[in-house]
Formats: structure tokens, C-alpha cells, sequence
């Protein structure tokens, strides 16, 4: 079974619906009732359209398409890759709602899922995170550490493919532990992010805090692999099947001091972005500057407005989103998070270039509707 859906029955029902009879009348407007359709009989070169495009959009809208009856399954490739290597089959766009380890326990056994451009929430029970802590999550694909044996495992949360990658314990025990700079903290909180290794293979990459290791492996690999030893990240963002990171080392005039900036990397349309807060001290904040990355060139484009777009910040995951699908979200603006902050969520106006608790956002809101 490739995903539980409980808008499938539904729409089984819809595809194979007869409009209702008119009421009233003789014969001749019985006569002109409309007739069945059988859509199963539909051409397999239409199916195969309608599904590539419901494909683009939502891989879970793909997989309710290919459950109404064989016709149209064998129109499409089934979803269930047993790789994780193809990224068309990726749950692209959904969101988990779990971050932070006070919303991450090892024993939960479900995810809510929330989708960027439509909004959808779905909460799927996965029992296969039994004894899993979350480590990562790449376009919709949830990377879980499993607290009994360190075996990293990829799991598609539609599909339930997983795929498993070897034990980290042998490179804790041989490589890690024996560093002079090793903390058992940062080894038990570590990040991961899915990337692509080739055409039939994904490759796993795990960094840890306040450690600067970066290590890699494949499903196919026997153990870990040391990539970098002297990187450490303070932000990081998958894109286009690679990782990308921040780091403090070097610095660039259009970017700041590191010591005084705070850097987050997004995903927004298609490009990546790099935002900058520039930080005063404390819980002051003198601007945000905003560039496009351009990867071909390595050069940095400045942003002076997001449209109708927004940006939602933070140490562990950043999302862009239109406030044309969000009403409720101010365009053009920031939601961003300090750790140290005492106001745990921040509004950054990029129209006036205010900044505002996100309560006294809403407040003055309030305030405007009730005038008017």
C-alpha cells in the first residue's frame, strides 16, 4: 500500500460521479439526463499527462491517482523507489512540523505534515519511528537515528520506502572518541541531510555541533566516510541534491562580520537565498540583507523586496512561503527566531524595515480591523 489517505475514498467517488437528475418534468427531461462517463477508459497518453502534472505539484495527489483503478496505475510509474534516488518522488513541499528535542521524543510514532503551497496538514502514524530520534529531513524524506544501535535509516513518510545506511558506531568508536575536541553532546545531537550520489544512489551527510566534522556515506557503503575536519556549520539547506552550509570562517564586505551576523540560508522559487541579520547586541537588530546566490558564477545579488513572499528563519530549518496562499502571513517581511531572545518570534518589515514581536504584529492588526 503506498500511502493511507483519508481523501481517498472520497475521491474514488468523485471520479466516477453522475450528475443528479433533474427534478420535475416529463419524460423527455428524464431523457435528457446526463450520462455515465467511464473515466478508466480515458487514453493512456492523457493519464500519463494528468499524472506527470499531478507529480510536479504533489507527489501524494500522484499516488491518490494512480488508487483509482489499474488503468490508471499502469499509466504511471509506481512512487515506491526503492532507492530514494529519484527525486520526482520526493514529497517536495511538505513540511514536517517537528523541531527542536522537546518536540522530538525517540518513542513518538506520528508526524504532522503541513504543505507550503497548499496549506494541507496531514498527520501520518509511522510506526517505524519506534526507538528513532529525528536527525534530519530533506524535501519531505525524514532521516531517523535509532537510539539502540546508530544505524541512520531515510525514510519516505508517503510511500514508507526506507532505506538504511550503516551504523555510526564504528567511526564514534574509532574516528570520533579519539579527538581531542570530541563532545559526546554534539555526537548525540547531530544533524543529517539527504543528497544525491548519482542516478541510483543517495548519499547521506551528517555534521555535528560545536564538533567541525562533516562525515558521508551511501546504502552501499561498508562504513563513514571523513569529508571535511575542519568545517562546522551554523546553518545548512539541501538544495538541488546537495548541502549546503555557513560557516564563520572567512569574511566578505556585502556579507558583515561573522561576529556580529547571523546567516540563514532558503529555499525561495527555485533560487537560494542567504539572508543576513545584521545583530546590534542583545535583542537589538539593525537590518536584514537579503542576497540571491548564484551558484554557476559565486556571486551574490542583492534583494531589495521578497513580493508577496515571506521567510520563516531559524537555526535548525528555513521556509519561504506566498502570502498569496497565507493571507494571514505579511508579505515582503521576515519571521525569525533568537534563542537568546526573550520574544521567541520576530517580524522584520522589509517595506519599513520595522521589527516587532510577532504579539504586537497581531495586536496592531487587531487595532487596524476594529477601526475600520
Amino acid at each position: 500500500m503506498e500511502a493511507a489517505s483519508g481523501s481517498r475514498g472520497k475521491r474514488k467517488a468523485a471520479a466516477c460521479d453522475v450528475l443528479p437528475r433533474c427534478g420535475g418534468g416529463g419524460g423527455g427531461k428524464r431523457a435528457a439526463a446526463t450520462e455515465e462517463r467511464d473515466w478508466t477508459s480515458l487514453h493512456s497518453d492523457i493519464t500519463r499527462l494528468i499524472a506527470e502534472r499531478l507529480l510536479d505539484e504533489d507527489v501524494t495527489e500522484y499516488i491518490v491517482f494512480r488508487a483509482v483503478c489499474a488503468h490508471w496505475r499502469a499509466s504511471a510509474p509506481s512512487p515506491r523507489d526503492p532507492t530514494l534516488a529519484d527525486r520526482r518522488f520526493h514529497p517536495r513541499g511538505w513540511v514536517a512540523l517537528c523541531d527542536g528535542a522537546g518536540v522530538r521524543p525517540a518513542d513518538a510514532e506520528a508526524i504532522t505534515f503541513f504543505h507550503a503551497s497548499t496549506g494541507r496538514v496531514r498527520r501520518v502514524r509511522l510506526w517505524e519511528l519506534h526507538r528513532q530520534r529525528i536527525v534530519g529531513l530533506t524535501d519531505g524524506l525524514v532521516l531517523l537515528l535509532d537510539t539502540g544501535n546508530a544505524i541512520v535509516r531515510v525514510l519516505h513518510p508517503f510511500t514508507r520506502v526506507m532505506v538504511r545506511l550503516p551504523t555510526l558506531a564504528v567511526f564514534f568508536q574509532l574516528v570520533l572518541s579519539k579527538q581531542a575536541w570530541f563532545k559526546m553532546d554534539s555526537f548525540v545531537w547531530l544533524s543529517a541531510a539527504v543528497c544525491a550520489a548519482g542516478p541510483s544512489s543517495i548519499a547521506v551527510v551528517v555534521w555535528f555541533p560545536d564538533m567541525p566534522v562533516v562525515i558521508c556515506a551511501e546504502p552501499s557503503s561498508k562504513h563513514w566516510f571523513l569529508l571535511h575536519s575542519c568545517i562546522q556549520f551554523t546553518n545548512t539547506l539541501p538544495f538541488n541534491g546537495r548541502l549546503y552550509g555557513v560557516t564563520r570562517v572567512g569574511t566578505r564586505e556585502d556579507l558583515g562580520n561573522p561576529l556580529n551576523c547571523r546567516y540563514y540560508l532558503v529555499e525561495s522559487s527555485g533560487a537560494m537565498l542567504v539572508a543576513v541579520l545584521h545583530k546590534v547586541s542583545g535583542e537589538a537588530f539593525d537590518a536584514f540583507a537579503i542576497f540571491e546566490v548564484d551558484l554557476c558564477t559565486q556571486k551574490l545579488t542583492r534583494v531589495a523586496s521578497l513580493g508577496d513572499r515571506a521567510l520563516f528563519l531559524s537555526d535548525d530549518r528555513c521556509l519561504c512561503v506566498s502570502s498569496m496562499d497565507f493571507p494571514s502571513i505579511s508579505s515582503n517581511s521576515i519571521y525569525f527566531s533568537m534563542p537568546e531572545a526573550r520574544k521567541p518570534v520576530i517580524v522584520h518589515s522589509l517595506n519599513d524595515g520595522s521589527f516587532e514581536s510577532l504579539s504586537e504584529a497581531r495586536s496592531s492588526a487587531l487595532n487596524t480591523t476594529s477601526r475600520r
